[in-house]
């Protein structure tokens, strides 16, 4: 003898199921959508300070206009981190909250003339930078911020 299930609770199962396999589509669309964007994101800031750092002038000029700062954040510009040792690092950063269609990244080329990624949180405007202070070199900066140094760069990949 079986027990007949009641046509309400087939329709809120079948509702149900129907609504778990929607946010699970959603979740894995959003995914793929962020990872496209931050790829986009990659591919063209890494290009950015190609351009910047191919330029033998970008960086004097950079460091000059930093100079011309007078405070406490004349060791970071939009483009530039200086380290007070004299190491640099060109970088492009964003956060997810500036843009949620991209994570958190940071790309750089520094002064020992390698490439760097991370992905820590350095939120919008590298606030974090600020926050922390200027770093003391390149290598307090990599081992702080967890960067990671690239195996494929603009050099190697566009050959």
């Amino acid at each position: 003898m079986s027990i007949p299930i009641p046509r309400f609770l087939i329709i809120v199962l079948g509702a149900g199921l129907v609504l778990l396999l929607a946010c699970v589509i959603l979740v894995f669309a959003l995914r793929t959508i962020r990872q496209n964007n931050t790829d986009i994101y990659r591919r063209e800031a890494l290009e950015a300070i190609k351009l910047r750092t191919n330029d033998p002038q970008w960086v004097l000029s950079e460091l000059a206009e930093m100079q011309k700062k007078h405070n406490d954040d004349a060791w970071l510009s939009e483009h530039l981190i200086l380290a007070k040792n004299g190491e640099w690092m060109a970088y492009c950063s964003t956060c997810s909250k500036t843009n949620w269609k991209i994570q958190d990244i940071f790309l750089c080329k520094a002064s020992d003339n390698n490439w760097y990624d991370s992905t820590y949180h350095f939120c919008v405007h590298a606030i974090v930078l600020q926050a922390n202070g200027q770093p003391d070199s390149l290598r307090t900066f990599i081992a702080q911020y967890g960067l990671h140094k690239l195996d494929e760069t603009p050099e190697t990949t566009s050959r």
